[in-house]
């Protein structure tokens, strides 16, 4: 199954820097544009949020977790070496 990861700023997404305090958003999603992970940063590029996750506030909630999300090639540019190495940083 072909995966999409998608960088999201305050312009693609209203009110996002409310969401504990994530300046950028970056998700994982499937062809059929759900979200499957999704990891967001503050403003000096530490972690404010992670979808799916235990440990992170609001872990068990993602801020795209229930919708479809756009695919276009204006927010697909991130890659999917680019996303694990976020998601592998604690």
């Amino acid at each position: 199954m072909k995966r999409y990861y998608c960088t999201w700023e305050e312009d693609d997404i209203k009110g996002l820097h409310s969401i504990s305090e994530v300046a950028s958003l970056y998700t994982e999603s499937n062809e059929e544009g759900v979200v499957l992970r999704e990891i967001g940063l503050n403003k000096v590029g530490q972690i404010a949020h992670r979808y799916p996750s235990s440990t992170h506030l609001f872990g068990h909630h993602g801020i795209l977790d229930n919708q479809k999300v756009e695919l276009s090639d204006t927010n697909t540019h991130l890659t999917k070496a680019e996303f694990e190495v976020l998601w592998s940083t604690t």
